[in-house]
């Protein structure tokens, strides 16, 4: 599979730089929307125009959906109040275990937690 813009710079494209996209249209192949540049410039391109990770929509061939974080993850088990209240609890044996089955949440989430891997916004 050749992807159209690929086709279209493919004589004219400098060395060592990527074929980027002013619409950001993946189905354009109009080559007045081609311009050549660095990954940084994609990336900074990118920034500038929104579509970091927060924001849903394409990046690349990667379909990218918003990030909801913490509470307003509609997995989330959690609260924040149950989250400030995991991290103050006082280390013991088996603390983790017992606020596992306290949240019904799995050790693995408590470490987490507690280690500040998830949750990391509070």
């Amino acid at each position: 599979m050749i992807r159209a813009h690929h086709f279209l710079v493919r004589g004219d494209k400098p060395k060592n730089k990527l074929a980027l996209h002013k619409c950001d249209n993946r189905k354009c192949v109009n080559p007045a929307h081609i311009f050549f540049g660095t990954s940084q410039d994609n990336t900074s391109d990118m920034h500038a125009k929104g579509r970091a990770n927060q924001k849903p929509g394409w990046v690349g061939m990667m379909k990218v959906r918003k990030v909801h974080f913490g509470e307003s993850n509609h997995k989330a088990k959690l609260s924040e109040r149950d989250v400030i209240e995991i991290r103050s609890e006082p280390k013991s044996f088996g603390y983790m275990a017992r606020l596992a089955r306290k949240h019904n949440v799995t050790q693995q989430a408590i470490s987490k937690i507690i280690k500040r891997e998830s949750w990391t916004n509070i």
